[in-house]
């Protein structure tokens, strides 16, 4: 695994509820979602969660996932299914990562 950091420009992150306005999702805002829904239950308090964009070598798209727990869970890798790091392919990149503190999700 490597990782890379992106050089791009930062535009605000919407909040949760500019998301269900805008009720249309790409695959990014679709983690960004899972996390912030996940955050605001109890296992906001329990688990860590990480947003992070991966570059799998079989796949043109990168993937946005979101990982639980250091990678002891995933989702958003397979379409309604918990993953666990050892069932996600070995070779990829890690191109992002973002903490649920780094994504602010303390102020809403």
């Amino acid at each position: 695994m490597t990782t890379k950091f992106a050089s791009f420009s930062v535009q605000p992150m919407p909040n949760p509820w500019e998301l269900i306005l805008k009720s249309r999702y790409n695959d990014f805002e679709k983690a960004y979602g899972i996390i912030t829904t996940l955050y605001f239950t109890t296992h906001g308090t329990e688990h860590k969660f990480e947003l992070r964009g991966v570059k799998v070598n079989s796949n043109l798209e990168p993937y946005n996932l979101v990982v639980i727990d250091e990678g002891k869970y995933i989702l958003n890798y397979v379409f309604d299914t918990v993953v666990s790091n050892e069932q996600l392919e070995k070779d990829y990149e890690v191109l992002y990562t973002y903490s649920d503190s780094t994504l602010c999700l303390n102020k809403y």
